[in-house]
């Protein structure tokens, strides 16, 4: 790639671009942590949209940035779902790739009201794992749209194998 390759940010249909993790968070607020085998009500519970990546899109999204996700999906409702939340928040999603026998990955987040603290149960899909190797395909991917490396924002998972890529 030489610097003619390169369209001035003016010209590029985005401004950033993240590569990595998405989830669909259910979080629900409770009165302290129950012990095990009890049951306990409720009273507030929220759907939103994870994991680092589609979250930092969204941010750059909301402050007014023209922002795409690029990573990977299931095919179930939870995967559909967190893809609706992003496009709703004005996120591309173009660059989305979808494992359709995959589930979707999953956080159940429960907070407690009164100390703040919380637990994380998750479900992150082996269909899901980008690595180097998948890194590259994709980022080879986006050399079409002009970028260089260090415009796009990487996972933390996927940082250590992206010097091993050339742009």
């Amino acid at each position: 790639m030489t610097p003619a390759d390169i369209l001035s940010p003016e010209a590029r249909p985005f401004d950033v671009i993240g590569l990595g993790v998405n989830a669909l968070d259910l979080i629900a607020v409770i009165d302290g942590f129950p012990q095990p085998d009890a049951k306990h009500m409720i009273d507030e519970v929220e759907i939103q949209g994870g994991g680092m990546t589609a979250t930092a899109m969204v941010t750059c999204a909301r402050l007014g940035l023209r922002a795409r996700y690029v990573g990977k999906v299931g095919g179930d409702l939870w995967s559909r779902l967190a893809l609706r939340l992003l496009r709703q928040d004005h996120v591309d999603t173009r660059g989305v790739v979808q494992a359709k026998d995959s589930a979707g990955h999953l956080s159940i987040v429960l907070t407690d009201r009164r100390s703040g603290q919380r637990a994380l149960f998750a479900r992150r899909p082996p269909a899901y794992e980008i690595g180097v190797r998948g890194g590259s395909e994709i980022i080879a991917r986006l050399k079409g749209g002009s970028f260089r490396e260090r415009e796009i924002v990487y996972p933390v998972e996927l940082v250590v194998g992206a010097s091993t890529v050339s742009m």
